[in-house]
């Protein structure tokens, strides 16, 4: 899948903006047997990027239903990939090509084909969107206009007497009655649109590394796609994992009963307290049961990792009133043996520790949990939004981040858009995968409001990238270059001004402080 260019009549900040993400031929992408996409939306706070974001997800939302009336002017073009192989390019728009006006109504056409106004087939829309914010959850949600989370009345709207009834049938010797259709979860668990909790993290992870795992497996490899993340926080592999869910007879959804009652047919171990049970899974018994039989491993109890993920996730929602299975996600990982002293790190003791997922510094937990989410989501036909997923990244990490994205979705025929403010991230890629957004005035309006920086970025120093992408006067800090400023106009002397530039570090001021002293005496620099 990946989104060819996308068009905003009126909303918010956004005025008749006009967004291209086909901006370069194959011949010019770096890597041209690249099959993934992937654009970085840049631009200070206030420039509509999440807006962007939140009117695509709300239209491709749209697109699920028969009803297609829209209340924004869109022009959506992507190309996803058919049944048989071939590529096919959709246009979703509710803009009246002669005038310009908005339709009431959205059309689509295939191929350039014919404008309909049907509902558009599964093949023809992205096969899954997967969005995270590490902004608000809830300006999502209200944007979207719906939650993702369970409707009250799709596991059986609340009533007072019914729960009263629901609750007897858990006394001694009461027999119980079967569940009516309208308590049943109708839910799709593989449902398009999946928006991922922050909440849910620790089952985003635990399914990313699982799915690193299977690749591994399934590919033959000799390392796991997730190997280079594990070893920038110093862990070496997933050890266990325990889902800790609760129960409770006659009141948990059918559909929730049983994916639970699948998961223990392959769980190694399973107390039970009550209501709730901790079912315990061993990986390397996990992994001894899937050589022999898939089915009777985690690793095969779903065709494909997204598969569980989402059968767990549906795992988490609940009628009000109402616990949702989901209690506990612990997730054990192998902590690399510290080397000895006096010993090099491959001497050093071959016993490692368990560390809990947890115990991660919260900036390691989301390092490894938002790249486990590209593990996780590594397939094709994916469209995958990412609204600053770089908070709580150190410098070094944001250093790394796209080139580990490069190798976990290498192979992967998706398209990956993300939101940032991080100017060492946009230095691993070329200009022509950035688009800038500049605001000027109220509005973020016209076609040249949304394009790629002016300058080369590929490699570029990170200063140069908060200058000319993000639009600030110098790199440095404002404190610094007012503080600089001031003591070269209070420097009386040339030995005032070498005694100061001792206390500068290398770069643009110590070169300002050395022009000052070189022509000390003549007309001074403003």
């Amino acid at each position: 899948m990946k989104l060819l260019s996308f068009r905003i009549g009126q909303y918010r900040v956004l005025r008749d903006i006009h967004i291209s993400f086909d901006r370069k031929s194959r011949e010019e992408i770096l890597n041209p047997e690249q099959n993934y996409a992937l654009d970085f939306l840049a631009g200070v706070n206030g420039t509509g990027k999440t807006t962007v974001l939140q009117v695509l997800v709300k239209l491709l939302s749209t697109l699920q239903t028969e009803n297609y009336g829209f209340p924004i002017p869109v022009e959506l073009t992507y190309s996803t990939t058919d049944p048989s192989g071939k590529d096919q390019t959709i246009k979703v728009t509710n803009l009246d090509l002669d005038d310009g006006r908005q339709r009431k109504q959205l059309v689509h056409s295939v191929n350039g084909g014919d404008e309909k106004a049907e509902k558009i087939r599964p093949e023809n829309l992205p096969a899954q969107v997967v969005v995270y914010t590490t902004g608000s959850e809830t300006a999502w949600q209200r944007e979207l206009g719906s939650s993702e989370r369970l409707p009250e009345d799709s596991i059986g709207t609340y009533n007072e007497a019914k729960e009263d009834q629901r609750y007897l049938t858990e006394l001694p010797g009461h027999q119980p009655s079967e569940l009516s259709d309208d308590e049943i979860n109708n839910r799709d668990p593989n449902r398009n649109i999946l928006f991922v909790y922050e909440e849910r993290f620790p089952l985003v992870t635990l399914c990313g590394l699982l799915a690193s795992i299977k690749d591994k497996l399934d590919a033959q490899k000799q390392n796991q796609i997730l190997q280079p993340v594990l070893d920038s926080i110093e862990l070496e592999d997933l050890s266990s994992f325990s889902l800790r869910l609760r129960q409770h007879r006659d009141l948990t959804p059918a559909v929730q009963a049983e994916i639970i009652a699948k998961l223990q047919t392959v769980a190694d171990q399973i107390i039970q307290a009550g209501a709730d049970r901790l079912l315990i899974f061993d990986i390397e018994r996990q992994l001894a049961a899937f050589q022999q039989d898939p089915q009777t491993s985690i690793l095969g109890l779903y065709a494909t990792p997204i598969q569980l993920f989402q059968h767990l996730n549906l795992l988490y929602e609940h009628r009000p009133f109402y616990d949702a299975p989901v209690q506990k996600v612990n997730v054990f990982l192998r902590k690399k043996a510290p080397a000895q002293p006096g010993h090099p790190i491959e001497q050093a003791p071959q016993r490692t520790m368990l560390h809990l997922l947890d115990w991660l510094s919260d900036g390691e937990r989301s390092f490894l949990g938002r790249m486990a989410l590209f593990a996780l989501f590594r397939a094709d036909n994916l469209l995958i939004i990412l609204d600053e997923p770089e908070v709580h990244f150190n410098d070094v990490w944001k250093r790394e981040i796209v080139h580990m994205l490069d190798q976990i979705m290498q192979g992967c025929a998706s398209h990956a858009i993300i939101s940032t403010h991080s100017s060492i991230a946009l230095t691993d890629v070329s200009k022509d995968d950035i688009l800038v957004f500049r605001r000027l005035g109220n509005y973020v309006e016209g076609e040249n409001a949304i394009r790629s920086p002016e300058i080369q970025t590929l490699g570029a120093d990170p200063s140069d990238i908060m200058v000319q992408v993000f639009g600030t006067k110098f790199a440095s800090g404002a404190h610094s270059v007012s503080y600089i400023r001031k003591k070269i106009a209070e420097s009386e002397s040339r030995q005032d001004l070498e005694d100061f530039q001792k206390t500068i570090a290398p770069g643009y001021w110590y070169y300002r402080v050395q022009l000052e002293i070189d022509q000390f005496g003549e007309q001074r620099l403003q």
